[in-house]
């Protein structure tokens, strides 16, 4: 193929265009031919073109240079392997893992018009199925490239051109990258301990030759690993400087760790006085020196006092906690202190307020009540480090302080059946009937004597229901018994009374009722009034608006107008 191309730039020259497709022509009949049987055992070759119709770059982002002749560039043309991964290639520029060079392409071929433009295009036989790719260098052979690129991966799935498009170079030769130490233990710097062992550990991406060094001086060589290790099992104090140098044919790389290795302050650690008592000392390097933090730390105290009992008399003493050293370790030793005497139970032995009080009434007066208190006596033991007491007898006593009821608490009865309130402290008659307390009539429950119970009915001084004459003023015409108008005259009442309303007898079957009411003593200084409010709620009833007093024996003067037909 190769010669047929050239033949074909060199007729160009001559113009002769005609024989150059010619031969072109020929040269694609020629890569069309099979070896029947070649590929009996495995899948069937066809045939491909590879190519790079926009070109493939350098690192620095210019074409790769070629015109296809053996001092172009180079482009290998890799069966990429059953893993299917693109492998980097090795320090002299051969495939690694399972991948596998096809053929060798320059940079120019197929391309006679544009050299230097980072063209190719070759064809070949390759196994149907086969994943390919192209790696292209920087310079006409691996050994002179300083870098390659990969392009990405086709498979081939029948005769036709793979057009790989266009990628860069752009990653270093693997011949020309050093070794690197791609991790290390432990971190720098390091701190040890005298007389520990410490291991300093390295792990390299290439095989390599490693020489251990501490201040300069070598005292480990490892060859061709890839991992390293150096333990020194006797530290000794002091700064050190710990190195570990790698090198191959690619060049070197070191690794430093400067290693502090102390006093042993481990040896100071245990127990230490501290006051009056002690404590516990954990020491540690500081970096400078021996330094310690404490714990377990005590100085001798005593604990609360504590009651407790011999017989009945309570007791106290206290702990005393003593703080030593004792088996490297700041201990406490504990002992009971200070017995001393508080109290005598059987002293307390007496009568004691419960704190209930009561208010019961005088003997001598219902309407006054005494205040009393209760006690209990307590009989006076010790158990467990206190006086405690339990309860032989109760009693009541009064505490001297006295107070009236309430005004009109119910105290009692008049021989006469009215009932009896209380009123600042005294026992007073009422002058009111009461069935409930006393022995009045029902008739009479709530009414003064004199006061009407019935038709024709009034309360007797002793709070009974019995009739009462009614003067009649006569029987009308009309046919009723009596008539409505003026009443004169006077009233002299044979006891005292309180005065407050007064009633009208109705003749049966009317309204009868007093229109107004007035009585009076000029001498006594006594005029009352008083007027009817109609027929509605107790309309028998004339009351006055004030109640006043009719004293015994004394004569008053009355006007009395009526309504209707009223008993008089």
């Amino acid at each position: 193929m190769w010669i047929n191309i050239k033949r074909w730039h060199d007729e160009k020259k001559r113009g002769s265009m005609k024989r150059a497709v010619a031969i072109t022509i020929l040269s694609l009949l020629i890569g069309a031919i099979h070896i029947p049987g070649a590929f009996a055992n495995g899948p069937p070759s066809v045939d491909i073109t590879v190519k790079s119709t926009t070109g493939v770059k350098d690192e620095t982002g210019a074409w790769l240079l070629g015109d296809g002749s053996e001092t172009s560039d180079l482009v290998q043309l890799i069966d990429v392997g059953p893993d299917g991964i693109i492998n980097p290639p090795d320090e002299n520029g051969n495939p690694t893992g399972d991948d596998s060079i096809i053929c060798e392409i320059r940079i120019g071929e197929g391309y006679p018009f544009n050299p230097d433009e980072g063209k190719f295009s070759h064809s070949v036989s390759v196994a149907s199925g086969t994943v390919i790719y192209c790696r292209a260098w920087n310079d006409a052979s691996p050994s002179t490239a300083t870098y390659y690129g990969n392009s990405s991966t086709m498979t081939v799935a029948g005769a036709g051109d793979y057009d790989f498009g266009t990628w860069s170079t752009d990653t270093k030769k693997p011949s020309l990258i050093p070794p690197n130490i791609t991790s290390f233990a432990p971190p720098s710097p390091v701190s040890n301990k005298e007389g520990d062992s410490r291991t300093f550990y390295i792990s390299i991406n290439q095989t390599v030759n490693v020489t251990w060094r501490i201040n300069g001086s070598s005292v480990q060589t490892n060859m061709s690993i890839t991992e390293a290790s150096y333990t020194n099992t006797s530290a000794v104090i002091g700064y050190w400087n710990v190195s570990a140098i790698v090198s191959n044919a690619n060049g070197s790389d070191i690794q430093i760790w400067w290693w502090t290795v102390r006093e042993d302050c481990n040896k100071y650690d245990g127990c230490y006085a501290y006051g009056n008592g002690c404590e516990d000392r954990d020491y540690y390097w500081n970096g400078t020196f021996c330094v310690y933090n404490y714990s377990n730390r005590h100085t001798d105290y005593y604990d609360d006092w504590i009651n407790y009992c011999k017989g009945c008399e309570v007791w106290k003493h206290r702990m005393l906690h003593d703080f030593y050293c004792e088996a490297g370790s700041c201990t406490d030793h504990t002992s009971w202190v200070n017995d001393s005497l508080m109290e005598n139970c059987n002293l307390k032995d007496g009568w004691y307020d419960t704190g209930d009080t009561r208010w019961i009434t005088e003997p001598a007066n219902e309407c006054r009540e005494k205040e009393q208190k209760e006690q209990e006596y307590r009989d006076y033991t010790c158990s467990e480090g206190a006086c405690v007491y339990s309860v032989t007898g109760t009693q009541w006593v009064d505490t001297g302080a006295v107070r009236n009821k309430p005004d009109g608490t119910i105290c009692g009865c008049t021989a006469n059946n009215t009932l009896q309130k209380c009123y600042n402290g005294s026992c007073s008659d009422t002058g009111i009937c009461n069935s409930t307390y006393c022995n009045a009539d029902a008739a009479c429950d709530g009414k003064k004597p004199g006061e009407v119970c019935g038709i024709d009915s009034k309360c007797n001084s002793n709070c009974k229901c019995v009739k009462i004459s009614i003067f009649d003023t006569g029987a009308p015409v009309n046919p009723y018994p009596s008539i409505f108008g003026t009443h004169y005259g006077t009233i002299k009442p044979n006891k005292t009374i309180t005065v407050h309303k007064l009633y009208t007898y109705p003749c049966s079957g009317t309204g009868g009722h007093t229109e107004s009411v007035r009585i009076w003593n000029s001498t006594l200084n006594v005029n009352v009034t008083a007027s009817w409010k109609g027929y509605r709620k107790d309309w028998h009833n004339i009351t006055f608006n004030t109640s006043f007093i009719l004293l015994a024996n004394e004569t008053y003067n009355y006007t009395i107008r009526t309504g209707s037909y009223p008993q008089v």
